[in-house]
């Protein structure tokens, strides 16, 4: 397992870029901050919105997965709920009489300019669309999620889709401890292009799966499929004092029976098969009374887990994302200070609801985030009329808005490490690598520099790569080859070795001991 190990006092990182989301790789440091930065939403945004004759209500709170395929096209598919009247429902989809779902289809050259292109598959009111045809094997579809599989070899099921079969939905007469009695189920299928698919045979894959929410990846360190998503209902189902979407919880015991909605995972090593759902995530003391967590997009960074998390504000009926982080995908860690990963703008399209719901998308020296923003709330347009709460939401006519937003991050930038003024001193533990030279992320102010020590396990300076030998680094990037009077090849030290990184009025993100920049 890559990572420090007190048993042999140091940490084999070969290749692995180090973040430093917590303090597992660094000895000491001295005049150094941890600061949590934001992704910057696109000028452009909204990207994709209800745009086309025959779209009703395109929903992309959680119901949209996006890819960058091998083709390097961005490829995103989102629901489009079929409600009658238009933009009129005062009940949720998950109860009777139950709205219809389709999947549509969007393609991007550049991650940012999207087309929804006329698939041949389905017209209505004689034109052509971009509605996947949904053979009616599938079933009604919701909470898709879609990965390009990177160890499937055959290329006919090289997009795999897990989603959660609304026509067979159910638990009653009861099948788990769930209160709910919908949405019960998973469902897997395949597709080579992202337009054909064919759902696997035996259909549904598993029974005790709920929630309107799932994120599917394929995980290298575990060699097996994961998914995270819910498997309770979160308002107390259908019993008598239930409104179906919020109920009482208990602020003493947070991590005992905790009926809000929390994040689940269940792992599978050839998709079909699945393990029991674990609850991973569950609002606690960090989070107000009201938060409740409502999926998590994961993704690895360096050598740990990390996912996008949006929480739901119960109270004011909004959503922000937050990042969070693991050692294992299932002990998580939530970054405390400033949490909200991306800003609402206040009066736009976004300025209520932001659900980053798919992991980033590695764009050069960028990360991409795609998220769902609305400005209306998280339910008051479903049920606020109903319920008797005092909003236009819900009206007839009223439009929900929802659309596909951009936020930008600098690689590995959710977390850097900072000096200010004066000189500060970033020292690591004991590692090990046969890479040939270190590389960094880092971001300097004007006046502000990098510089870097090898040393031994006692923090002396192996000749050659000391401290007055380094060469100064003044610049902005996220793969910098560090020198010493401009020999940049380390691997000629023997053993494992300790990093003194010296900062002033700079930022570092991570490093990794490589032979590839």
């Amino acid at each position: 397992m890559i990572g420090y190990n007190p048993d042999t006092h140091h940490a084999r990182i070969g290749d692995t870029t180090q973040v430093f989301l917590d303090n597992s790789l660094l000895h000491w440091v001295k005049n150094i901050k941890r600061s949590n930065h934001k992704a910057i939403p696109h000028k452009n945004n909204p990207l994709i919105k209800m745009d086309k004759p025959w779209e009703q209500m395109p929903y992309f709170t959680t119901c949209y997965s996006i890819i960058k395929d091998d083709d390097d096209v961005f490829k995103c598919w989102y629901s489009d709920f079929i409600v009658n009247p238009v933009h009129q429902r005062p009940i949720p989809y998950m109860a009777p009489p139950r709205w219809g779902s389709r999947l549509c289809y969007a393609t991007s050259n550049d991650g940012i300019n999207f087309q929804k292109p006329d698939l041949g598959q389905l017209q209505i009111d004689g034109l052509d669309t971009n509605i996947i045809k949904w053979d009616h094997q599938m079933d009604v579809g919701v909470a898709y999620s879609i990965i390009r599989d990177p160890i499937e070899t055959d290329m006919s099921k090289r997009l795999k889709m897990t989603y959660l079969p609304i026509e067979f939905s159910g638990n009653l007469p009861k099948k788990a401890t769930t209160l709910s009695g919908d949405l019960m189920g998973l469902a897997v299928a395949f597709s080579s292009d992202g337009i054909n698919w064919v759902p696997f045979s035996g259909n549904p894959v598993e029974t005790v799966w709920g929630g309107d929410v799932q994120n599917l990846m394929y995980d290298p360190i575990k060699r097996r499929y994961v998914i995270y998503g819910r498997a309770h209902s979160p308002g107390g189902g259908g019993g008598p004092g239930s409104d179906g979407w919020f109920t009482k919880s208990f602020p003493d015991m947070p991590y005992g029976w905790v009926p809000k909605r929390s994040v689940y995972i269940i792992e599978s090593e050839n998709l079909i098969d699945w393990t029991d759902a674990s609850r991973v995530l569950v609002p606690g003391a960090n989070h107000n009374l009201d938060d409740e967590f409502y999926c998590l997009a994961p993704f690895r960074i360096g050598d740990y887990y990390a996912g996008l998390l949006p929480v739901l504000h119960a109270v004011d009926n909004t959503m922000d994302p937050e990042f969070v982080f693991s050692k294992d995908g299932k002990e998580w860690k939530h970054i405390q200070s400033d949490s909200r990963l991306i800003e609402r703008t206040t009066g736009a399209w976004d300025s209520t609801m932001i659900t980053s719901a798919e992991p980033p998308i590695r764009v050069g020296d960028e990360l991409y985030i795609y998220y769902g923003g609305s400005p209306s709330h998280h339910d008051w347009w479903i049920v606020g009329k109903s319920q008797g709460l005092d909003t236009l939401e819900g009206e007839p006519g009223y439009n929900v808005n929802h659309g596909l937003g951009l936020a930008t991050i600098r690689v590995d930038g959710f977390v850097s490490l900072d000096a200010g003024k004066r000189v500060g001193i970033v020292n690591t533990k004991p590692i090990f690598s046969v890479g040939t030279k270190i590389i960094v992320n880092a971001k300097c102010s004007p006046g502000g520099y990098v510089k870097a020590e090898i040393q031994d396990t006692d923090e002396n300076p192996w000749p050659g790569f000391s401290m007055e030998d380094s060469d100064v680094f003044t610049g902005d990037s996220v793969n910098h080859v560090l020198s010493w009077k401009g020999v940049d090849q380390i691997n000629m030290i023997p053993g494992y070795v300790r990093v003194s990184f010296v900062l002033k009025d700079a930022e570092l993100y991570s490093f990794r001991i490589s032979d590839n920049i």
